[in-house]
């Protein structure tokens, strides 16, 4: 996620002088159920640097809830450069539409396929993952987790690391990773992915024999990334078939433009898909979060239901500038964080959880804090408004 990038100093600033003082394991769903209605119920903050099992927790960029074991998986995208690269599992209540008893229950490092936990991130070396989104499958007992990989120009090498999907046990260790089509492989000239706008989202459907993975931003060759201006900027969204591990489809997402102008001229300044939740074959929940340099406890964060029922397969397009989608994704806007009035962080991931009361299903959306003492680790229970 790009903004990491531009936060993570502000980590080594805190250690130095702060710290001393101080899968959705979902059922498959009838196509005619959607949200009603999507409301705010609760939040749940978990304190700045939490130490659990030697390990800082935190930098939390997706969750999942596993519905067999009554727990939850909240991936680590620090690229191992705290503790290696890990995942956590964690249990909670919801009781009366409340958040309690929020407890990390396990730490677990992603490791090779022979065992060896990836490297840490380093100056220069491009060899550590950036683990962004993890699943959880029930049916295989597995998870599936993905890697944006690593595009860095230098003046003496350029570091061109390709992003992955990976499938792995529930302990971490990779068993296979699934193909990547070559437009999604990073390149020294401006074609294919950009730093840090990768694969961002992944989403289980059809008895977990479907897998939807999402980019967050725009490839080179599709246009530009998300600006101020309302006009075309396009995500895409990858179907695979895990039977076959093949990629059997692709479309055109449009993307909101950029919610704020930077306080500061030339500011950074970022939109883009940041997790997805399939409702069935043809529906995603897709959150999209948008980011300008001094609104960093002020994100503009919006759930929109996608529709990819005549959306066109653009799988053999490389480029949509020259070949602009007939039919692309269309959305529909369920719900806008700004409407709560409240401090909305760097939302990264978003799950569905245990039913609720009046028997509707929950939502819980969970923030990345960078291990910035800045930014929060923002637990937010919703009402999905779904039976």
């Amino acid at each position: 996620m790009k903004l990491k990038f531009l936060l993570y100093y502000l980590f080594v600033f805190a250690l130095v002088f702060i710290l001393p003082f101080a899968s959705t394991a979902q059922k498959k769903i009838n196509h005619k159920k959607q949200p009603k209605g999507i409301t705010y119920l609760d939040q749940y903050i978990m304190p700045y640097l939490t130490s659990f099992q030697n390990t800082f927790a935190g930098g939390f960029s997706s969750i999942d809830y596993d519905s067999v074991h009554n727990q939850f998986y909240f991936i680590c995208d620090d690229k191992g450069k705290i503790n290696p690269c890990r995942f956590y599992k964690a249990r909670f209540d919801i009781n009366n539409n409340k958040i309690e008893n929020f407890t990390l229950t396990a730490v677990d490092t992603l490791r090779y396929e022979d065992g060896r936990i990836y490297p840490k991130a380093k100056a220069g070396d491009g060899n550590a993952p950036d683990p962004e989104e993890m699943r959880y499958n029930p049916i295989q007992n597995n998870i599936i987790w993905s890697n944006e990989g690593e595009r860095f120009l230098g003046k003496e090498k350029n570091i061109l690391q390709n992003p992955s999907i990976n499938i792995a046990d529930t302990s971490g260790k990779l068993l296979y990773e699934l193909p990547v089509p070559e437009i999604y492989k990073m390149k020294p000239v401006e074609n294919g992915p950009r730093r840090n706008g990768v694969f961002e989202g992944i989403a289980f459907t059809n008895n977990y024999n479907t897998v939807f993975i999402s980019t967050e931003c725009p490839l080179y060759n599709d246009g530009e990334e998300a600006g101020l201006e309302k006009k075309d900027y396009w995500s895409r969204i990858l179907k695979y078939d895990l039977a076959t591990k093949e990629n059997t489809a692709q479309y055109a997402y449009p993307l909101d433009a950029v919610a704020q102008k930077p306080k500061k001229e030339g500011g950074f300044m970022v939109n883009g898909i940041s997790s997805i939740l399939a409702l069935n074959e043809i529906e995603l929940l897709v959150m999209e979060r948008s980011f300008s340099t001094g609104y960093e406890n002020d994100l503009q964060v919006k759930i929109y239901l996608a529709d990819l029922r005549n959306a066109t397969d653009i799988k053999g397009d490389s480029s949509l500038v020259l070949k602009p989608a007939l039919n692309p994704v269309k959305k529909k806007l369920l719900f806008n964080f700004s409407t709560l009035k409240m401090r909305i962080d760097n939302l990264e991931g978003i799950s569905f959880g245990p039913r609720l009361k009046n028997g509707n299903r929950s939502l819980l959306v969970i923030s990345d804090n960078n291990f910035n003492p800045l930014e929060i680790t923002q637990l937010i229970l919703l009402d999905s408004g779904m039976k």
